[in-house]
């Protein structure tokens, strides 16, 4: 979290606002680790535009069980 008074105006040039945020922000989410972008930062009052690039993202595998699984499937997920 900024301090009082730092807030971030932009991200890749595009105004924040309540209204769009979450927008912004998904789109965010489609960049790949180590793509650049700009995000610009007000402190103090004044603009800061400062270059940022994507982390690395943990993976998260997600297993859903199949509720029409042949008895076959079904047989597997039980140990003995």
């Amino acid at each position: 979290m900024f301090p009082t008074g730092r807030y971030i105006s932009k991200i890749r040039w595009k105004n924040i606002t309540l209204g769009n945020y979450q927008k912004i922000i998904s789109k965010t989410k489609s960049l790949k680790a180590g793509d650049g972008f700009k995000i610009t930062v007000v402190r103090d009052g004044k603009e800061i535009e400062l270059n940022t690039k994507v982390g690395a993202q943990a993976i998260k595998h997600v297993f859903n069980i199949n509720p029409n699984a042949a008895p076959e499937q079904i047989a597997l997920r039980t140990h003995g």
